[in-house]
């Protein structure tokens, strides 16, 4: 099983080498911490360490769950600033119209009106201005992600590097007629609440390399919802047999094992999942390895995946 070392560094002495060793570890786990707050999924990650220079490249998937909370935050905005607007539009009629009358009458009533209705105009017009204000700066937080990412990596470094980062996201993938067969295959799972997640996973999935880590992630963000499991390892068997055979799909072969209490049993069980090939006997066989784990309410579920690459 090759495994190669995502970090390369010139020491000069073996105590630089432990420091560049622990750093490289540090810089990982930050990176996919910071990622997964975000909604994202670490895929692959390469650090490059020289006397001043720091390079690293990462290539990250968006989940779903991104998706789904930036339309729910965009669709309450949109909701609050209309019903706003109506106000405003209601309070400018009032506020009129109790002009008009104060003007042409003394009566106390009719100031008292009018003052009443320019304080609330103002509230909502302060409310709306402060909804724009947080979707313009929300809009500049996502803008500004790796700005974030990186101020962080200059202060863990104390400024002592020069940091080029690179970030790359592979869920924009090309569709072609062998992707939409794949989805055509699949139609008989369109109703369950992981096929919108499963058919945006399996292009990325099956085109890119050490993708064992994207794997397991998604099975373990899944399964913490699902209930029917063995009608879920069926889409998974089904779903992977099939894509991993076809022209544009980098994958050889899947082991997967999964432990626990799997369809709420009394006991804890094991399920493995085998598809293709998968030559863990081989020496020259790239084989990439990764492990999860999904926290349920009968307790927790470790997921391990190893996913054979084409030579």
């Amino acid at each position: 099983m090759n495994k190669y070392w995502k970090s390369k560094y010139f020491e000069k002495t073996t105590h630089e080498s432990h420091i560049y060793i622990f750093k490289s570890l540090e810089i990982k786990q930050y990176l996919q911490k910071i990622l997964k707050d975000h909604g994202y999924t670490l895929h692959n990650y390469k650090l490059n360490f020289s006397n001043s220079v720091l390079n690293i490249f990462i290539s990250i998937y968006k989940t779903e769950k991104t998706g789904l909370i930036e339309e729910k935050i965009k669709s309450g905005q949109e909701a609050s600033t209309n019903l706003l607007k109506n106000k405003l539009s209601i309070l400018r009629k009032k506020l009129k119209k109790y002009h008009e009358q104060k003007q042409s009458s003394t009566q106390l009533s009719t100031k008292t009106k009018y003052i009443k209705a320019l304080e609330l105009y103002k509230t909502c017009l302060f409310r709306l201005n402060r909804i724009k204000f947080n979707s313009t700066v929300r809009t500049v937080k996502l803008k500004s992600f790796l700005n974030t990412i990186l101020n962080s990596l200059n202060v863990f470094t104390n400024n002592k590097f020069n940091i080029n980062l690179t970030l790359q996201e592979i869920n924009h993938v090309n569709e072609n007629a062998q992707s939409k067969q794949i989805l055509l295959k699949l139609r008989k799972f369109e109703k369950t609440p992981f096929f919108t997640e499963g058919k945006n996973f399996l292009i990325p999935f099956i085109t890119q390399g050490d993708s064992a880590r994207l794997l397991t992630n998604f099975i373990a963000t899944q399964i913490r919802t699902v209930k029917r499991h063995n009608f879920f390892f069926n889409f998974l068997k089904e779903s992977l047999n099939f894509t991993i055979n076809q022209k544009i799909s980098k994958i050889q072969g899947i082991k997967l094992v999964i432990k626990g209490r799997l369809n709420n049993a009394a006991r804890a069980k094991h399920r493995v999942i085998t598809i293709g090939k998968i030559p863990l006997t081989t020496i020259n066989s790239n084989i990439d390895y990764s492990e999860s784990t999904a926290f349920t309410a009968n307790g927790t579920l470790g997921i391990k995946a190893w996913v054979a690459e084409k030579n």
